[in-house]
């Protein structure tokens, strides 16, 4: 489980299973103030920079869910060091981002 902040907002991040190479469920929890937080919109973002020999790759969806709770699948199509980004757009609107990563 991976746990930080978005701005003002606590996000965590949990996967059913240790994150592997393929097709992989998350779950997005989302609170402020220690209350489950109802976002405009959640949307996750995987990345692995360019490398030599090998492009850019990535993903990025929108979760669904309500009442703090946001379920999310992406895919991971190779090992190595992905960077995880969650965007939070809250009441008002204004996005947020909370940055983080998962090796496979």
């Amino acid at each position: 489980d991976l746990a930080g902040k978005a701005g003002d907002v606590d996000v965590k991040v949990k996967t059913d299973k240790d994150p592997f190479v393929g097709q992989n469920k998350f779950v997005i929890g989302l609170s402020k103030g220690g209350k489950p937080l109802t976002a405009k919109t959640v949307k996750l973002k995987v990345f692995m920079p360019e490398m030599p020999g090998m492009p850019a790759m990535g993903e990025e969806v929108e979760a669904q869910g309500k009442d703090g709770v946001y379920k999310a699948s992406v895919n991971f199509s190779m090992g190595g060091t992905w960077q995880v980004t969650v965007t939070v757009a809250d009441e008002s609107g204004k996005a947020k981002k909370y940055k983080t990563s998962v090796n496979l």
